[in-house]
């Protein structure tokens, strides 16, 4: 069992023709199904709109369309607010002692209304979450000083810190802003693993908004990471002025992706120690963008450098994963 949440879903369809995100996930997930052995898979997709003309009109091109649907279980349409709606859901879990299934939120409001810190929080206190939300750090950045704002930025940031960044401006406020609402995720402990992804505006530098994303579980944002890693013809993955988060030190990124600076990011963190494949990974995924790839080529060059010694647990010959102990002289 799985379910999938649209917080700001938007209509099913626009003018133009083109699909809206909800029917986007209703045809990811039934080719995901459709290749899949895995048996009794169940699907479920919640839609939640607030705007009553988005509704109606989600509504209807859901009940158009749902038969091309066949393989997803359950499909239900909200008009609600996010926040209120989710957590009259969390209320009524914490009330009957119940965990929600495996669920992916989908947080893209038009701002940053409507998104209390609080609930994020509550969402990432549930085992099994995870959240990939729309950071809108232009208009975020646009409105900070002003002070009807306030208690928006409260809400939004779970704090008033953010008050001690009015005083920076441009890309410098932008980062600042961004680290911040990250850090507050690591920090608090609401997130294990947290990490941007930088979306620009067209033929322009200046981003335009950020992808977060957040989970507690090392797989998630493993996988993660990956895909937005090979879909950076379309996204601005980490440019050279990006920041990187670490859970203890949340530390800048010390290199973009360059195979020689990770050799000598891995040799100078585990000098004369030893260490699993997966606890490298665990451990310095967020301080640096390389994802898997990187860190196998990094260590078997190392390797045959007889900068280190690998024992192989899990893999075989030439391989390198899963329990196998690297050895850094």
């Amino acid at each position: 069992k799985i379910c999938y949440f649209d917080g700001f879903a938007g209509r099913g369809e626009y003018s133009d023709g083109s699909a809206g995100s909800p029917l986007l996930a209703l045809e990811a997930m039934e080719k995901v199904i459709s290749n899949t052995n895995v048996r009794e898979f169940n699907y479920n997709c919640y839609f939640i709109e607030n705007d009553i003309d988005n509704y109606n009109n989600l509504q209807e091109i859901i009940e158009r369309d749902k038969l091309k649907f066949p393989s997803v279980n359950h499909i239900v349409c909200e008009h609600s607010d996010f926040d209120t709606y989710i957590n009259k859901l969390l209320d009524y879990a914490d009330e009957k002692n119940l965990k929600l299934v495996p669920s992916f939120f989908f947080i893209d409001p038009f701002g940053y209304t409507g998104v209390n810190f609080n609930t994020i929080k509550r969402i990432l206190k549930q085992p099994k979450t995870e959240i990939f939300f729309n950071f809108m750090i232009r208009d975020i950045n646009r409105f900070l000083n002003l002070p009807e704002q306030a208690k928006n930025m409260n809400l939004f940031f779970g704090n008033d810190s953010w008050k001690s960044l009015t005083i920076f401006t441009g890309k410098e406020r932008q980062k600042a802003l961004r680290d911040l609402y990250i850090n507050n995720l690591l920090d608090q402990g609401i997130a294990k693993y947290a990490w941007p992804f930088k979306i620009c505006e067209d033929n322009k530098r200046a981003p335009l908004y950020y992808l977060i994303y957040a989970t507690n579980h090392f797989k998630g944002f493993s996988v993660m990471k990956n895909i937005m890693y090979n879909q950076n013809e379309h996204f601005a993955y980490l440019g050279p002025d990006e920041h990187a988060y670490q859970i203890a030190k949340h530390q800048p990124k010390l290199f973009n992706v360059e195979i020689e600076s990770l050799k000598s990011f891995l040799l100078s963190t585990y000098n004369n120690t030893s260490k699993t494949y997966d606890q490298i990974e665990k451990e310095t995924y967020m301080s640096n963008p390389c994802i898997d790839k990187h860190y196998r080529q990094a260590l078997l060059e190392l390797e045959k450098e007889k900068n280190v010694r690998i024992q192989r647990v899990t893999s075989k010959k030439n391989g390198l994963r899963g329990d196998d102990l690297v050895y850094f002289r």
